[in-house]
């Protein structure tokens, strides 16, 4: 009887870290999977640009406002 009222605190604690561990690592999940979703958007955006338009500034030669 003794040894299980020594153990019930030490598991009520357990239980409490379980949780917060739990909680950190849902949202440490969450986190890198954000950031590595937005880099690849980024770096896919970046590399859509850069083939629609490769340089800087474009000029387009228009006839009709040149008379």
């Amino acid at each position: 009887m003794y040894n299980s009222l020594s153990v019930a605190p030490l598991m009520h604690r357990m239980k409490g870290h379980a949780n917060s561990l739990t909680l950190i690592t849902v949202l440490s999940a969450m986190t890198i999977t954000m950031i590595s979703l937005s880099y690849s958007l980024y770096y896919s955006t970046e590399n859509d640009v850069r083939l629609a338009m490769p340089f800087d500034f474009a000029v387009e030669n228009m006839q009709e406002e040149a008379l």
